[in-house]
């Protein structure tokens, strides 16, 4: 072989991990501040961090490890979402959060893959307050049947779900584009993936 001659490299790829099947969302909760408010991005901080509020992001608001992704050998089979606003508030602020807004999902190479106005995006559960409490000015709009199977389903013409896989960048974007919204008091929204979560043994 010349001098200047270069070899060729064999090298195998990555094996694909094994990973075992949970019923298991993703989710990320964060808040929107009690001040003009023109968007809220979602699933961009990950446990450990802080959220909008500066306070530190525990299970209890998130099951993301890292920032927009999974990490490798995980991945998500994707079939729909839920949107859900923290309980307490007056209906002025479930009205300009859920009749102003758009809920918009962005996968891969900031794509589009779905926007829609964010009340077509159930809630999931919710406490049903009786008559007397909704008389005393506090109400719980319901949009879609309080029930964790209901969700926008979002999966391919064929029924299947689509596939999002480790290092691949997504993110849930809440915004009024007609104009900023401000809320009476800082309120805590939560968005769900709905799907299956592919973990690592």
């Amino acid at each position: 072989m010349p001098a200047n001659a270069q070899g060729i490299v064999l090298s195998r790829q990555a094996p694909a991990g094994l990973t075992r099947a949970y019923r298991q969302p993703l989710y990320d909760r964060d808040v929107i501040a009690a001040a003009a408010v023109t968007q809220l991005i979602l699933f961009q901080r990950p446990l450990g961090q802080t959220n909008s509020a500066a306070a530190v992001k525990t299970e209890a608001d998130t099951n993301l490890t890292m920032a927009g992704q999974l990490p490798f050998p995980q991945f998500f089979h994707l079939f729909g979402f839920q949107a859900e606003l923290s309980q307490g508030g007056v209906l002025a602020d479930f009205l300009l959060f859920y009749n102003m807004g758009v809920f918009t999902f962005t996968f891969g190479t900031n794509r589009k893959w779905l926007e829609v106005p964010v009340s077509r995006v159930p809630n999931g559960p919710q406490i049903v307050q009786n008559t007397a409490l909704a008389a005393a000015g506090a109400y719980t709009p319901q949009f879609g049947v309080p029930s964790s199977k209901e969700f926008y389903q979002f999966v391919k013409p064929t029924g299947k779900p689509y596939a999002m896989k480790a290092g691949e960048t997504f993110q849930v974007k809440l915004s009024w584009p007609s104009g900023a919204i401000t809320m009476s008091a800082a309120t805590a929204i939560r968005s769900y993936l709905v799907g299956i979560l592919y973990v690592g043994l």
